[in-house]
């Protein structure tokens, strides 16, 4: 036993992976075996997810770069004025920078807080603004994306660019996952409490059972044979964790393939009244 746990050890450090050793008793070394097992399987896991992420990492910037280059083509074309232009550059460069310093602390970090920049804001003109961000890339797949307010929303205490970013993650996800024809969604409701239900609900691809209490975790896809188009599984995983910074939490729920998803969040409030702009 002692033989093979060593030379097990020096094909791990070799890089080579591994295969499980025996366990043949419950003496200390059954147990050091048992302890090896556990670390070989941890170590195969992260390796395939440092493989993943290089792919994953382009389709997960691929979005905003392509905005910035529409963007740049349409201002060189004269389609575009100057400043709404420069203003939607720079939104995507900002969500560009955002975007890689969380994936750097998604990749290292086991545990720890997003730092927040918190100020009175309006749900509906959040909500609103992503939406309308995210409506060219519907148009383009014949997709109905629409904004369903309610009446009277209280004002949330949060970090508008990090929720934007939350929310367009979870919007980006619907989109790739609905077809020609479909529609996409997004809702809003005052919960008891003082706290806010923002909900995307689309009739796309929907999730299988078995997938559901995986989708938070990080680098974590339904189905890694699909494409990049399904995506990487960064999305919901930064979602998930800048609405539990806010001391909010988040669901997924589906009725399983081709009936749909729903993603729901629910916020703390504070503040004021948020007077509801319908678009």
């Amino acid at each position: 036993p002692v033989t093979r746990l060593t030379e097990a050890a020096r094909t791990v450090a070799r890089g080579s992976g591994g295969a499980l050793l025996p366990i043949t008793s419950d003496d200390e070394l059954g147990q050091m075996s048992a302890a090896f097992n556990r670390m070989t399987n941890a170590l195969q896991t992260q390796r395939d997810l440092r493989r993943r992420l290089i792919d994953d990492l382009s389709h997960e910037l691929n979005t905003p770069l392509s905005v910035i280059r529409l963007e740049a083509n349409g201002l060189l074309d004269g389609l575009q004025e100057p400043a709404p232009a420069a203003d939607r550059i720079i939104r995507e460069v900002t969500m560009l920078h955002n975007l890689v310093r969380d994936l750097n602390w998604l990749a290292e970090t086991d545990s720890g807080e997003l730092r927040l920049q918190r100020k009175p804001c309006s749900v509906s003109r959040l909500i609103a603004a992503e939406v309308e961000r995210w409506q060219p890339q519907a148009q383009a797949g014949e997709v109905a994306l629409a904004f369903r307010p309610s009446a009277a929303l209280p004002a949330l205490d949060l970090d508008p660019m990090r929720m934007g970013q939350a929310l367009g993650n979870v919007v980006r996800n619907a989109l790739q996952h609905t077809e020609a024809g479909g529609s996409i969604a997004v809702a809003a409701a005052p919960e008891p409490g003082r706290r806010v239900a923002i909900t995307v609900s689309d009739d796309g691809a929907g999730i299988d059972a078995a997938d559901l209490p995986h989708l938070l975790d990080r680098l974590y896809r339904a189905d890694a044979s699909r494409t990049r188009r399904t995506g990487a599984g960064l999305g919901l995983a930064i979602a998930h964790a800048i609405v539990t910074a806010h001391g909010g939490a988040i669901r997924v729920t589906s009725a399983g393939r081709g009936r749909g998803t729903t993603v729901r969040f629910v916020l703390p409030s504070g503040g004021g009244a948020d007077s509801v702009t319908r678009p």
